[in-house]
C-alpha cells in the first residue's frame, strides 16, 4: 500500500489543505463519515544540538470540521487563531505513536501490540497522564469534543490507563476514527517517506527522553 505523501513549500501548503477538504463518504452517521476523515501531518526542524524536533502541527477532521494549527512555542506568535505546544515528554510520546503506526502501515506490520507501552516514568506514561489531566496542548492540538474533553482521547486507545495495576500501559490508535494513511511527517517541507527515515526520527525522539 503507498502512503500519499508529497512535498509542500511556501504558498503550495495551502493549497494542499484545500485539496483535502473531500466531501465525506455518505454512511448511515454523517457525524462517523466525518471523523473517519481524520488526517493530521508533522513538521519537524532540527534543533541548534542538532535533533530533530517537532516544529508544528496541523489536524483535520474535528467533528466541527474546523482545521486546527498547532506551534512550538509558548504562544501561537505570529500564527494567526494557531495553538502552542512545548516540546514536554507527553507531546514527544504523541509524535512517537504517529510515527510508528506510519512506519506500520508503509511495512504493512500486523500485530496485536500497542504502538507505545512503558511503565512509570516512560514516553507512553507520559502521554498516559497527558490524556487524563489534559492540558492545554492536548486542546490546542486536536480541539475538545462536545463535553470539553480532548478530541485526541477518541482517537487513542489505552490499555491499563493511570497502571492501575502492574504492568505497562499501551496506547495505540483508535483507526476507526484516524487511518494510519492520513498521517504526513515532514523534515522542514521535506517529506519523510521512508521507512529507515522514520525509523531513525522515532529513534532520535527516544533519544532525547533517555
Amino acid at each position: 500500500m503507498t502512503v500519499e505523501i508529497l512535498s509542500l513549500s511556501g504558498a503550495d501548503v495551502n493549497a494542499f489543505y484545500q485539496s483535502h477538504q473531500r466531501a465525506p463518504k455518505e454512511e448511515s452517521s454523517g457525524a462517523v463519515a466525518h471523523e473517519k476523515r481524520a488526517e493530521i501531518i508533522l513538521w519537524f526542524q532540527k534543533s541548534r544540538a542538532g535533533v530533530c524536533e517537532l516544529e508544528r502541527t496541523l489536524f483535520i477532521g474535528h467533528p466541527s470540521k474546523m482545521e486546527i494549527m498547532s506551534v512550538r512555542g509558548k504562544t501561537a506568535g505570529a500564527y494567526k487563531n494557531a495553538g502552542s505546544f512545548q516540546w514536554t515528554p507527553g507531546v514527544k510520546a504523541l509524535t512517537l505513536v504517529l510515527i510508528k503506526a506510519l512506519i506500520r502501515e508503509l511495512k504493512q506490520t500486523t500485530t496485536f501490540m500497542p504502538l507505545l507501552e512503558g511503565d512509570r516514568g516512560s514516553l507512553a506514561a507520559s502521554l498516559d497522564y497527558a490524556l487524563d489531566k489534559q492540558p492545554d496542548w492536548l486542546l490546542h492540538m486536536f480541539g475538545s469534543d462536545n463535553d470539553g474533553n480532548a478530541y485526541l482521547r477518541q482517537l487513542l486507545l489505552r490499555s491499563n490507563s493511570g497502571m492501575k495495576r502492574s504492568g505497562s500501559v499501551g496506547i495505540s490508535l483508535n483507526e476507526q476514527l484516524f487511518s494510519p494513511q492520513s498521517i504526513k511527517i515532514y523534515f522542514r517541507d521535506v517529506a519523510v517517506k521512508h521507512v529507515e527515515e522514520l525509523d531513525r526520527l522515532a529513534q532520535s525522539i527516544i533519544d532525547t527522553h533517555i
